[in-house]
């Protein structure tokens, strides 16, 4: 995967928003090759016996730390990054690394205080601010979140996480129906960048909500178009259209250019190979997805009725018992009926 398409992202909102390209991303994208990145901090930074580190080995350890966020090596990242906040206290860039280690990780108030020490090296720190805010949304202190937002609007020193408060914002208000007002935000938002992806993505989510699906379908498409990331939704979309080789086309795409939403592509489309009656590729696609969520009961799910069209009642009948087992209790329903 080429380094420029990698996306860190922060699931937030019931998983609705995905946070896009931030500084973090910036500093990914300045990383190449990634091997000769690995191979070169490995000799000069070695973890386990670190005792000083000058600029330039430091700045080789922070990429590798970057890296291991890039592959999805959260705990990997955290140490290495741990080990260099042993010693420097002051780079704004580590505990930002960390932060997004422990959001990864829904490890909400641990993330707090990373963004916090940001806050106090840096007051207006625009990234900052926004991500403690959608923090602060998650954890039910709304107040609190659009505080920070507002605070990242009315500062309007990054334009890019400007339009993503307003985004986050409206998005609160359609999902608490107060759409009227979140729709003048991204009215608002489109004005101030026509061609920002979010904009689209966020009026996508509205009709969406609002059971429009035509009008959802073409917004994420425009969304893709403007180069924003909606694979995950525009597929589901087409399979809600029952054109799953478009749907399979979007997880393709979807899956080369982002690490965001990968294991919901490769449930999605995993469904759509089985639609296709390419029920070993399905299982294939299932497999992927449960090196990275081995605890997924919709993988175990999915894999089991693919199993089953092919006439493998046991293995159907485990990964069955799986799902349930991870919580999945309509799937009992299914056992009762597949597995006497």
């Amino acid at each position: 995967m080429k380094n420029r398409t990698i996306i860190i992202a922060l699931v937030l909102f019931a998983h609705q928003i995905s946070a896009q390209i931030s500084s973090i991303q910036s500093l990914i994208d300045s990383i190449y090759p990634q091997s000769e990145v690995f191979s070169l901090a490995d000799e000069l930074f070695k973890i386990e016996t670190v005792t000083s580190l000058d600029s330039y080995s430091q700045e080789l350890a922070i990429k590798k730390a970057l890296l291991y966020l890039s592959v999805s090596e959260i705990t990997k990242a955290k140490i290495v990054t741990e080990k260099i906040l042993s010693k420097y206290h002051s780079n704004p860039t580590l505990y930002f690394i960390r932060a997004h280690c422990n959001m990864l990780n829904s490890n909400y108030y641990e993330a707090l205080k990373d963004l916090n020490m940001i806050l106090k090296i840096d007051n207006n720190n625009a990234e900052a601010k926004f991500y403690r805010g959608t923090i602060n949304f998650e954890i039910k202190d709304i107040e609190a979140g659009l505080s920070d937002l507002n605070s990242v609007i009315k500062d309007n020193n990054d334009l890019e996480f400007m339009l993503r408060a307003y985004e986050a914002i409206a998005r609160y208000r359609i999902r608490n129906n107060q759409s009227r007002e979140g729709l003048k935000l991204l009215d608002i938002m489109i004005k101030l960048d026509p061609k920002n992806p979010l904009a689209y993505k966020a009026r996508a989510y509205y009709y969406n909500k609002q059971k429009k699906e035509a009008l959802a379908f073409a917004y994420y498409k425009k969304c893709i178009e403007l180069g924003g990331n909606a694979y995950k939704e525009t597929a589901e979309l087409a399979l809600f259209y029952s054109k799953p080789f478009e749907a399979m086309q979007l997880c393709n795409t979807g899956l080369e250019l982002f690490v965001t939403d990968s294991v919901d592509l490769l449930i999605l489309r995993g469904i759509s190979k089985f639609e296709l009656e390419d029920s070993r590729g399905a299982i294939s696609d299932y497999n992927t997805g449960l090196k990275i969520e081995p605890e997924n009961y919709r993988l175990f799910f999915h894999r089991g009725n693919a199993k089953l069209l092919l006439g493998d009642i046991n293995g159907a009948c485990m990964d069955y018992s799986k799902s349930g087992q991870l919580g999945n209790q309509d799937v009992y329903k299914v056992i009762r009926r597949e597995c006497r």
